[in-house]
């Protein structure tokens, strides 16, 4: 069950400027809140995307900084169109996600 930010549209967020930056951040712990936080900062226009739940206390300081998020879930729409990504390191890369922003970013890869 997605539990979505619904303040800002995700998929509107980088219609604000053509010069904004959008970062996606997989993982909503203590460094990806902070990477979250940190961008957003520096101008950029982030989404946080979680495979599992999100604590409270991450999803508040998410919602106090209006950046929007998802968990339970990575939906493809709202993390494929990032110009960056930040990866949680507890994500595996073999994780599906993963699989995709690699054969996004190099369509000719195989193993």
């Amino acid at each position: 069950m997605s539990n979505k930010h619904q303040d800002m549209n995700p998929l509107e967020q980088n219609t604000t400027s053509s010069n904004t930056k959008r970062l996606v951040v997989l993982g909503a712990g203590e460094s990806g809140v902070g990477a979250a936080i940190l961008a957003q900062k520096h101008g950029f226009d982030v989404f946080v995307s979680d495979f599992g739940a999100i604590a409270d206390h991450y999803k508040a300081e998410l919602t106090a900084f209006n950046i929007p998020f998802e968990e339970n879930q990575h939906t493809e729409d709202l993390i494929l169109n990032a110009s960056e990504v930040v990866k949680s390191p507890g994500i595996p890369d073999k994780a599906p996600i993963i699989k995709k922003l690699i054969e996004k970013i190099f369509p000719f890869y195989q193993k």
